[in-house]
């Protein structure tokens, strides 16, 4: 890595650490772009050129958890990428657990951030590992070759952005969110799956015999 790539990276860590206190003292509200420049000690320009706006801090916040995240933590299912899929949910909600309200309040300012392109941005690479993951299982066999990849994706990537949305707005805890994403993804699996696997998929989805509740006062 040059010199020059080192300091951009070293830029970049100290503002999301500046965004970290700014959000642990003061909410949504301490969050500004000149805020972040004084608390990280860089120019005023810096955390433009480095993430463009305010929205791409906080994507920048929420994928933390999934920089430290590695495949090895996962309990491989020999070559079957579907129930490695589904452990994978618990993983990852492992790694947000600890801080779920502090992630909770970022994921909300993402949701009532103006930027839509931001967001947009953020979607499009959900939708994108999405399918190639789906990909992935139509290869191994899990999925029945007729599957249309991109349908499926998109339609898993709307539901559990839709689900997110619950549990920003305080409406569904976390273990329900990680719960119900678990439950989304053994439906898709379950219409799209081969037949050998659906003994496996029918039980994980009867061990979820929680129902759905919101906290809707």
């Amino acid at each position: 890595m040059s010199t020059r790539e080192e300091n951009k990276e070293s830029n970049r860590k100290k503002i999301l650490a500046a965004a970290r206190e700014l959000l642990h003292q003061g909410g949504l509200e301490a969050l500004a772009m000149r805020a972040l420049a004084e608390r990280a000690k860089v120019s005023s320009r810096t955390p433009y050129n480095l993430f463009g706006s305010k929205t791409d801090v906080l994507i920048g916040l929420l994928d933390e958890p999934l920089r430290r995240f590695s495949l090895t933590a996962l309990p491989i299912a020999g070559n079957r990428l579907l129930p490695t899929l589904l452990a994978m949910v618990d993983v990852v909600y492992g790694q947000y657990a600890p801080e779920i309200d502090y992630y909770r309040t970022i994921f909300w300012g993402l949701m009532s951030s103006d930027h839509q392109a931001a967001r947009a941005g953020a979607l499009d690479r959900a939708r994108r590992l999405a399918e190639m993951l789906i990909r992935g299982a139509i290869a191994t066999g899990e999925m029945r070759a007729d599957t249309d990849p991109a349908t499926v994706a998109d339609h898993l990537v709307a539901v559990i952005a839709g689900l997110l949305g619950l549990w920003a707005a305080g409406l569904l805890s976390g273990p329900q969110l990680a719960a119900e994403v678990r439950r989304s993804m053994l439906l898709g699996f379950l219409a799209y799956g081969n037949a050998a696997l659906r003994p496996e998929l029918e039980a994980d989805l009867a061990r979820l015999d929680q129902p759905l509740s919101l906290a809707i006062a």
